[in-house]
């Protein structure tokens, strides 16, 4: 089953919900399209900042009123069919707030699926969550998680490299967070890998594709994007060709500068995807949450539906598609 995890509210030190980023009016559209075909909308909770994580959940109070306000959205929205916490932190916090937080996480999950209209819970558990936020008992209340799949290197690396390498010696990878995971007792059907729609672009001297970076890198997106404007990854491999790391599974492109220094663009792309689905299959994952959504025209979204609904419904396990 499909779903569309869309819009991101923001979860303020206070408790309350600080910015719904136009929701619902500026997706009138797009709802109205996914009640056509069926899928559900989650929203997604985004938090990142430590010394807001330690205010909102050091106290039982702001607790206590953020999950009414989430209560009430649910209660008022019927379209609304799940939330998504995607609570980014990346060092310790506060072992009080740690506690409390991953108390909210069981207690949401609870009241979610007591509901008139069952609602679901996920989280996004990035690199080093496993040490700041959750647990194996925490994790068990949410219906699933979408690993960290992308930003293994990111525009501010000190050393450029592919973004969503599949294997090898980077910090991040697929297979070292699937392993994370299943630490945590979470397999198959409960887990989907973050893939990346979008790439980063580089200047570095000399010419090296593991380089050191001069400057921080430029975001790139796979389709052609009017807004936001952006370099184009179609358009720079057009020009510049395409070279495959087998390990890793990842792609880049290099260019020259006229000063001597050059461009290197990693970025995931259909043979990527080929060699990223294919390893999904093999362990038995629920799927794929590409971020964000649109980055590639639909292509790289639609390929892997086409693939994903080929599979004999005498499947070991149900295949989902998520869309982030």
């Amino acid at each position: 089953m499909d779903r569309i995890k869309y819009m991101e509210w923001g979860l303020g030190a206070d408790g309350s919900i600080v910015n719904k980023n136009g929701w619902p009016d500026v997706v009138g559209k797009v709802k109205k399209r996914a009640a056509e075909l069926g899928i559900p909308i989650d929203v997604t909770l985004t938090l990142f900042s430590i010394s807001d994580f330690n205010a909102l959940f050091g106290s039982n109070l702001r607790v206590k009123r953020l999950t009414a306000a989430l209560v009430a959205e649910l209660e008022a929205d019927p379209t609304i069919r799940g939330l998504h916490l995607d609570v980014e932190i990346f060092s310790a916090v506060h072992p009080a707030a740690q506690l409390r937080y991953r108390a909210f996480v069981a207690d949401l999950s609870r009241i979610a699926k007591k509901m008139s209209i069952v609602r679901s819970t996920s989280v996004f558990l990035n690199h080093g969550a496993e040490k700041y936020l959750y647990d194996a008992e925490t994790l068990l209340h949410v219906d699933h998680v979408v690993l960290q799949g992308y930003d293994a290197h990111s525009a501010d690396s000190a050393l450029v490299g592919p973004i969503s390498p599949l294997a090898g010696s980077d910090l991040m990878t697929w297979e070292k967070m699937l392993a994370i995971a299943r630490e945590l007792k979470l397999f198959g059907p409960r887990i989907l890998m973050g893939f990346p729609a979008y790439g980063y672009e580089w200047t570095v001297k000399p010419c090296d594709p593991r380089g050191k970076r001069m400057a921080p890198g430029k975001t790139t997106t796979f389709a052609r994007m009017p807004v936001p404007k952006l370099p184009s990854i179609v358009d720079r491999v057009l020009a510049h060709g395409a070279r495959y790391d087998a390990t890793t599974g990842s792609a880049h492109y290099q260019f020259n500068n006229p000063d001597g220094s050059c461009q290197v663009g990693w970025f995931e792309d259909w043979w990527t995807l080929q060699r990223k689905t294919d390893w999904i299959l093999k362990e038995q994952l629920a799927g794929i949450a590409f971020f964000p959504l649109g980055y590639d025209g639909g292509d790289l979204v639609g390929m892997t539906a086409r693939r994903f609904r080929a599979i004999p419904e005498k499947s070991p396990e149900p295949v989902q598609l998520q869309a982030q």
